[in-house]
């Protein structure tokens, strides 16, 4: 089971790392003309979400932690 743990992360790690890569290059090929228009957008978007999740409850309630055995 741990095996594949650990391919699984290998993969993700794999997957992520070529998706910085693409961004980057999406960054670095954008025109300058497009960069403010990106950067709004990006922000606009941003903030639609955090109005979003502080309008939601907590699903994560402050309380103690379970015992696990084990642990």
């Amino acid at each position: 089971m741990w095996a594949e743990v650990d391919a699984a992360h290998y993969d993700l790690n794999t997957c992520l790392r070529e998706a910085i890569v693409v961004f980057k290059s999406f960054l670095i090929a954008l025109p300058e003309s497009q960069l403010v228009v990106f950067q709004d957008a990006i922000r606009e978007q941003s903030q639609l979400l955090e109005a979003h999740v502080l309008s939601r409850q907590p699903v994560i309630r402050h309380r103690r932690m379970t015992s696990i055995a084990g642990e």
